[in-house]
């Protein structure tokens, strides 16, 4: 040690004034201090501190104000001498603490400032969390909440009870500041209170209702999370996921309803409790100070946790039970369930204890509503089924009017055609008669036929008078000898078929109506068609032109 303190001398002689530097200027230097006076010294800040609690303490203050007023004293502060020792005490604050323990605290802190994890003690970080809510160390409400989660994300891993705390302190410190909700989503988990509201509400109903009417499917959700047996892990709801959702939703809506309307309690009260407002001491198990007294507020974080200030005097109303899986809902949904299979006989049969009997005549009124409205639709289904397949055939045999029309205008420009080449004379179609459009008659099957020279008819020499009439026992008329001699001609002879067309005119008629009537009086004797046309014009066939010689 006398080694150590004269080195210490003879350092400060050489950079002490001497002679040999007349015009220097010196400042103030640092003193050199062993490491037992480095322990055992106290920065000046600490007595100040220290003083700053006889100015404020007269006997009324509480440690609450102590404490914020040090803190903002000591806001700022930094130091760098570690503490080695470990701090443990409740509700830590720095009148609690010795010089090492404060001075090892504001280094830790300055590290933490810095983003550096530093291992230290519960008491460390529990002043360090008081200050935050008092806003210390932040600069508006926002920063602080930030502060606050970035130091629970760091040091929860290693500090359990950051949990319990710091979830009921961050909800706290949002209401306390009026801060958004939205900075609480990964902070309070409202999943059971949601379940729960659905729950409640599930019979509610647009006219009595405000809000989003409960659909089946969210109820469904709901007691998956409420239920100790959970519905939607069933067999029968894996294989019929409609009509379970259906079945037990209708039957639990309608067994809530009897419940509300003939108990005092509703089953939902009786399974999980009533919501509860009291008064509400924020930041419990914390050193605050309120900062901002005499506010009047409300903040929802839910419908079933939501906070009230009137004139700095808080209330908070929330949900107290136990936030897991109900087993008396799960016994009642289990017993549903197991009624429903054995009325649809859906196998395996589920094993439970009976319901009521009221519950039982509201399940089986909400089964044979579903079965009659299954078959009101398997009955629908087969008339629509039936309609359909008419249509179809209906489709299928539909006349397209637009091409009929079309046919029709061109059926009456080639009649315009064939009329305007044709003189028509006034004997053979008088006025006062109406003119018959003839058409082409159907033709008979064919009939077996004899040879045709020994069906032939005979004829008498003087079967025509000089007026050129056939007389009754002529198989033919003047015309229409005159127009298949014309057919022969142009058949046998190579003559011009001018010669058709003009028999046909003298006749008065076009040779497609004289080809008809030719060809209806051949029928019934060589029992086919002798006049046929090709390319427009009338031919007569080979294999009948001796036959029909004969007969002319």
């Amino acid at each position: 040690m006398q080694d150590l303190e004269k080195l210490i001398q003879d350092i400060l002689r050489e950079h002490a004034g001497s002679d040999l530097f007349p015009d220097k200027v010196y400042s103030d230097t640092p003193i050199l201090y062993t490491a037992s006076q480095m322990a055992s010294y106290t920065p000046p800040v600490f007595r100040q501190m220290k003083e700053l609690i006889n100015s404020v303490y007269s006997g009324t203050q509480n440690r609450e104000y102590i404490f914020y007023q040090q803190a903002k004293f000591m806001e700022q502060y930094e130091d760098n001498c570690p503490y080695t020792g470990d701090l443990s005490c409740y509700y830590p604050t720095y009148q609690q603490m010795n010089v090492a323990q404060l001075r090892g605290y504001f280094t830790w802190r300055t590290a933490v400032r810095k983003g550096e994890a530093k291992p230290g003690c519960s008491s460390f970080k529990f002043l360090y969390l008081y200050e935050l809510l008092d806003l210390i160390g932040a600069s508006d409400p926002t920063d602080a909440f930030e502060k606050l989660i970035q130091f629970w994300q760091t040091y929860r891993r290693f500090d359990h009870w950051m949990d319990s705390y710091l979830r009921v302190w961050l909800c706290d410190f949002a209401a306390y500041y009026s801060l958004p909700v939205a900075l609480l989503q990964n902070v309070v988990d409202t999943g059971f209170e949601n379940a729960l509201y659905c729950l409640n509400h599930c019979t509610d109903t647009p006219d009595t209702d405000e809000g989003q009417v409960i659909t089946d499917e969210q109820l469904l959700i709901a007691l998956s999370v409420l239920s100790g047996y959970d519905p939607l892990h069933s067999r029968f709801y894996k294989q019929q996921p409609e009509r379970y959702t259906r079945l037990i939703c209708g039957g639990l809506r309608a067994y809530l309803r009897y419940t509300q309307k003939n108990n005092k309690i509703s089953l939902s009260e009786k399974l999980f409790g009533r919501i509860h407002t009291h008064a509400y001491e924020m930041f419990g198990g914390a050193v605050f100070y309120d900062i901002l007294p005499g506010q009047t507020t409300e903040y929802r974080i839910h419908d079933y946790y939501r906070y009230s200030c009137s004139n700095g005097k808080w209330q908070c109303t929330r949900l107290y039970c136990q936030r897991c899986k109900n087993r008396a809902l799960g016994v009642l949904i289990k017993n549903m369930e197991a009624h429903i299979r054995e009325r649809l006989s859906f196998s395996p049969p589920l094993k439970s204890e009976k319901p009521s009997r009221t519950l039982l005549a509201l399940l089986d009124k909400e089964i044979d509503l579903m079965l009659y409205e299954e078959q009101a639709d398997q009955r629908a289904a087969q008339q629509e089924e039936i309609r359909r397949q008419c249509q179809t055939q209906l489709d299928a045999i539909r006349l397209n009017t637009d091409l009929l029309g079309e046919i029709r205008r061109s059926a009456d420009a080639t009649r315009d055609k064939l009329l305007a080449d044709i003189p028509i004379r006034q004997e053979e179609f008088p006025l006062d008669q109406p003119v018959a459009t003839p058409s082409v008659l159907p033709v008979p099957p064919r009939q077996t036929v004899t040879p045709l020279k020994e069906n032939l008819p005979t004829f008498a020499d003087d079967s025509c008078d000089t007026s050129g009439n056939c007389g009754e026992s002529s198989l033919f008329s003047m015309p229409e000898q005159t127009f298949l001699q014309a057919l022969v001609s142009v058949s046998s002879c190579n003559a011009p078929y001018d010669t058709v067309t003009a028999a046909a005119r003298s006749a008065g008629l076009t040779p497609d109506l004289l080809a008809d009537t030719v060809n209806e009086k051949l029928l019934d004797i060589i029992g086919d068609t002798a006049v046929i046309f090709e390319d427009g014009k009338a031919v007569l066939l080979e294999d009948y032109l001796e036959d029909i010689s004969q007969l002319l």
